[in-house]
Parts: C-alpha cells; sequence; structure tokens
C-alpha cells in the first residue's frame, strides 16, 4: 500500500528540489536559480522555485499558484499524487507505508531471502531522499546474509543531531521497505557467510555492533587469527531470546562487551542464554 497524503507529497518535492536539472530538463541555469517550461507549449523558460521554498512562480502564467510538484505534474499531465509516487519511484525511492486511521495495520508480506536481482535495489532504498529526510544522514549499512551468503535483510545507521538510529529494510512482494523482517523471528546473527566458510573449528569473537565486527574482522584477517568477529541485530537492548544463536553451538565464543554498563549487561545475558 503507497503512502498518501502528505508524506509523499512532501517527499516528491524535497526530491525535485535536490535534482531539479534533471527533472526538468529543458530548462536553463539563470543568476537567481533553475528556469523552467511549465507547459509543453511554452516557447521560454518562465518558471523557478521562490528561494527558500518550494513554491513556484510562473512569469508567463501570473495566476498560477503552486509547488515545484504541481509544475511537474502539469507538464506531465498528471494529478498530483501520481505524480508524487511517479517521482518518489524515478528517485529509487519508496516512501513510508501509512495506515489509514482506525484500521487494523496490514501484515507485511516479507520475502526472506531476498531475491538475487533485487539485491542492488534493496541497497539502495536507505539512500532514498526520503530515508534521509525522515532518518536523518545516511552513516552506514551492513547486510545480514544466511550461512550461504543469501541477503536476508539490511541493518542502516542514520544519524541526526548527535543521534542514532538503527533502521532495518527488508524486500516485500512489493519491493523494498523499511521495516524488520524478523519481528516476531528469531533474528540471524551478522556474518554468517564468513562462520560457515571457516570451519568448525573456527573460535568466535562477539562484538556489540556491526561496525566493531567488521573492523575486529579486518585485524583477525590482518593477524593470521582463526577468529570470526560477530554481532548481533539491535544492540545492547535487543531481547537476547529472540536471536538465532545455534550457529554458535560447540564453538569457543569470547565475549567482548563495550565499555559502559549496558554493554556488560547484555553479554552477561548472553553467556546466559549460550550456556
Amino acid at each position: 500500500m503507497a503512502a498518501t497524503g502528505r508524506n509523499i507529497f512532501e517527499e516528491a518535492k524535497a526530491i525535485l528540489l535536490s535534482d531539479i536539472e534533471r527533472f526538468f530538463p529543458d530548462g536553463e541555469r539563470r543568476q537567481d536559480g533553475w528556469w523552467w517550461r511549465r507547459r509543453s507549449d511554452d516557447t521560454t523558460p518562465s518558471c523557478h522555485v521562490v528561494p527558500g521554498s518550494a513554491a513556484c512562480v510562473d512569469f508567463g502564467d501570473p495566476s498560477f499558484k503552486g509547488s515545484v510538484l504541481d509544475c511537474w505534474a502539469a507538464l506531465h499531465g498528471m494529478s498530483a499524487k501520481d505524480a508524487a509516487e511517479e517521482i518518489v519511484r524515478q528517485a529509487g525511492g519508496k516512501p513510508p507505508r501509512e495506515e489509514p486511521t482506525g484500521k487494523k495495520k496490514e501484515q507485511t508480506a516479507w520475502v526472506i531471502p531476498v531475491p538475487g536481482d533485487r539485491e542492488n535495489e534493496l541497497h539502495e532504498a536507505p539512500k532514498a531522499a526520503w530515508c534521509i529526510e525522515r532518518y536523518g544522514d545516511l552513516a552506514g549499512s551492513w547486510d545480514y546474509r544466511d550461512a550461504e551468503g543469501c541477503l536476508l535483510y539490511v541493518r542502516a545507521r542514520f544519524n541526526r543531531d548527535g543521534a542514532k538510529q538503527i533502521i532495518p529494510f527488508g524486500w516485500t512482494v512489493e519491493g523494498s521497505a523499511a521495516g524488520d523482517p524478523f519481528k516476531g523471528k528469531l533474528a540471524p546473527l551478522y556474518r554468517l557467510p564468513a562462520l560457515a566458510a571457516a570451519g568448525p573449528a573456527a573460535a568466535v569473537l562477539l562484538v556489540e555492533g556491526e561496525r566493531c565486527a567488521d573492523v575486529a574482522a579486518q585485524y583477525m584477517r590482518e593477524a593470521g587469527m582463526n577468529v570470526v568477529a560477530m554481532t548481533w541485530p539491535g544492540g545492547a537492548k535487543a531481547k537476547k531470546q529472540g536471536i538465532a544463536w545455534g550457529p554458535l553451538r560447540g564453538r569457543k565464543v569470547y565475549l567482548w562487551p563495550d565499555k559502559d554498563e549496558a554493554g556488560a549487561l547484555a553479554m552477561k545475558e548472553i553467556a546466559e542464554v549460550l550456556r
């Protein structure tokens, strides 16, 4: 179900403003910005954005009052809603799903693993303009794969005003979407393919966070140690009983907590679960 109402309209405006020359290619740059033709039969560019806003002025039609989205919709003979959806689609994004007030939220039909020919599309999802606007600047993303290397889902980190937020992205029957495909299921560990490749004799170094696991993995490779650095999704606050710890069974596991109270407590909880 595609988003309707304010979210998708504002998202489409943000996309147009961020890449206006692409969406209005038949235009020209002047001292006060990009000018374009609002109608296909206009002889010269007469429309441009009011600085600091999404509103537009059309000197060829003083009666026009609208936004950059209205201009794009008029140029393509589309309604504002259809135009907004098409702009978001062209930008490679997917607007957040919204459910009508008072109605029960439909269960998302996740596709696990992600089809191989759709992996690139899922990787692009966290980079979409609507994600940046909603969650903040993209700081990194990490693939969670099964032991055979098939992509299960992606976890992305966004930063805004000094605070971080981790948002999972998965594949659905409608395409990529923000959400946790493993909600209500046992979630996979990070770097399962590396564990499978290392063989049954390899030990495991369990750290907190994907970025930490990647750094530790590089160190282990450079040191020539048969130790696989891994982590779990959700960080210190994750429910440890909700993680699929099975792949660690029978292995020597080193628990290396973050240097804080939450990290130490998390590793104590994990130790109990592993026992």
